[in-house]
Protein backbone atom coordinates (compact mmCIF):
# COMPACT_ATOMS: atom_id res chain seq x y z
CA UNK A 1 0.00 0.00 0.00
CA UNK A 2 1.58 3.61 -0.93
CA UNK A 3 0.00 6.70 0.61
CA UNK A 4 0.57 9.94 -0.35
CA UNK A 5 -0.93 13.39 -0.49
CA UNK A 6 -2.47 15.34 -3.84
CA UNK A 7 0.21 17.41 -5.23
CA UNK A 8 2.90 15.60 -4.21
CA UNK A 9 4.75 12.70 -6.71
CA UNK A 10 5.12 9.08 -6.02
CA UNK A 11 7.53 6.48 -7.21
CA UNK A 12 5.77 3.03 -8.07
CA UNK A 13 9.88 1.09 -7.69
CA UNK A 14 10.38 -1.89 -10.02
CA UNK A 15 13.28 -3.40 -7.66
CA UNK A 16 14.87 -4.72 -10.64
CA UNK A 17 17.35 -3.52 -13.55
CA UNK A 18 15.80 -3.97 -16.71
CA UNK A 19 17.66 -4.89 -19.80
CA UNK A 20 17.41 -3.42 -23.45
CA UNK A 21 15.38 -6.51 -24.47
CA UNK A 22 12.44 -6.19 -21.33
CA UNK A 23 9.18 -4.78 -21.87
CA UNK A 24 7.88 -3.06 -19.70
CA UNK A 25 4.09 -2.36 -19.34
CA UNK A 26 2.35 -0.53 -16.73
CA UNK A 27 -1.32 -0.43 -16.02
CA UNK A 28 -4.19 1.47 -13.93
CA UNK A 29 -6.83 0.39 -12.76
CA UNK A 30 -6.47 -2.29 -15.66
CA UNK A 31 -5.96 0.01 -18.39
CA UNK A 32 -2.66 0.25 -19.94
CA UNK A 33 -0.94 3.46 -19.38
CA UNK A 34 2.29 3.32 -20.37
CA UNK A 35 5.06 1.24 -21.76
CA UNK A 36 8.43 0.87 -23.22
CA UNK A 37 10.69 -1.52 -25.00
CA UNK A 38 14.17 -0.20 -23.69
CA UNK A 39 14.90 1.37 -26.93
CA UNK A 40 13.47 4.56 -28.03
CA UNK A 41 9.63 3.97 -28.11
CA UNK A 42 7.58 5.19 -25.48
CA UNK A 43 3.92 5.55 -24.54
CA UNK A 44 2.34 7.28 -22.03
CA UNK A 45 -1.29 7.88 -21.54
CA UNK A 46 -2.40 10.96 -23.52
CA UNK A 47 -5.23 12.29 -21.54
CA UNK A 48 -5.53 11.21 -18.37
CA UNK A 49 -1.59 11.81 -16.66
CA UNK A 50 -0.69 14.18 -19.24
CA UNK A 51 2.91 15.23 -18.96
CA UNK A 52 2.39 14.05 -15.76
CA UNK A 53 4.29 10.50 -16.13
CA UNK A 54 7.98 10.11 -16.00
CA UNK A 55 9.56 6.55 -16.70
CA UNK A 56 13.04 5.56 -15.87
CA UNK A 57 14.85 3.35 -18.16
CA UNK A 58 17.19 1.46 -16.44
CA UNK A 59 14.53 0.34 -13.93
CA UNK A 60 10.98 0.59 -15.36
CA UNK A 61 9.99 2.64 -12.39
CA UNK A 62 6.96 4.86 -12.74
CA UNK A 63 6.69 8.53 -11.44
CA UNK A 64 3.66 10.32 -11.03
CA UNK A 65 4.17 13.74 -10.68
CA UNK A 66 1.60 16.32 -9.14
CA UNK A 67 -0.61 13.26 -7.89
CA UNK A 68 -4.52 13.76 -7.66
CA UNK A 69 -6.97 11.85 -5.67
CA UNK A 70 -8.38 10.68 -9.05
CA UNK A 71 -4.98 9.27 -9.24
CA UNK A 72 -6.16 6.28 -6.44
CA UNK A 73 -6.45 2.88 -7.18
CA UNK A 74 -4.49 -0.34 -8.43
CA UNK A 75 -1.92 0.38 -10.31
CA UNK A 76 0.07 -2.91 -12.34
CA UNK A 77 3.40 -3.44 -13.80
CA UNK A 78 4.66 -6.71 -16.38
CA UNK A 79 7.91 -6.99 -17.10
CA UNK A 80 8.31 -9.40 -19.95
CA UNK A 81 11.74 -10.87 -21.02
CA UNK A 82 13.14 -11.79 -23.93
CA UNK A 83 16.25 -13.53 -24.72
CA UNK A 84 17.48 -15.51 -27.91
CA UNK A 85 20.01 -18.12 -27.71
CA UNK A 86 19.56 -18.41 -31.50
CA UNK A 87 17.35 -17.44 -34.39
CA UNK A 88 14.97 -20.96 -33.56
CA UNK A 89 14.84 -20.60 -29.47
CA UNK A 90 13.44 -17.66 -27.82
CA UNK A 91 12.97 -17.63 -24.07
CA UNK A 92 10.32 -15.26 -22.29
CA UNK A 93 9.86 -14.94 -18.24
CA UNK A 94 7.17 -12.28 -16.87
CA UNK A 95 7.08 -10.59 -13.63
CA UNK A 96 4.46 -8.80 -12.26
CA UNK A 97 3.81 -6.59 -9.64
CA UNK A 98 1.10 -4.67 -8.03
CA UNK A 99 0.98 -1.17 -6.37
CA UNK A 100 -2.35 -0.07 -4.52
CA UNK A 101 -2.18 4.13 -4.23
CA UNK A 102 -4.38 5.88 -2.17
CA UNK A 103 -4.23 9.59 -2.77
CA UNK A 104 -5.27 11.87 0.13
CA UNK A 105 -6.73 14.99 -0.63
CA UNK A 106 -4.90 17.89 0.32
CA UNK A 107 -5.38 19.84 3.93
CA UNK A 108 -5.17 23.18 4.94
CA UNK A 109 -4.98 25.52 8.16
CA UNK A 110 -7.73 27.63 8.43
CA UNK A 111 -6.95 30.70 10.57
CA UNK A 112 -9.94 32.61 12.36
Amino acid sequence: MNSVKEGEYITLDTGVITDKNDLIMWYFNGKRLAYFTGGPEIWKSPSRFSKRLQLDYQTGSLNITNIKTTDSGLYKLEITNSSSINTLLSISSRQDKIFHVIVSGEYSLVIQ
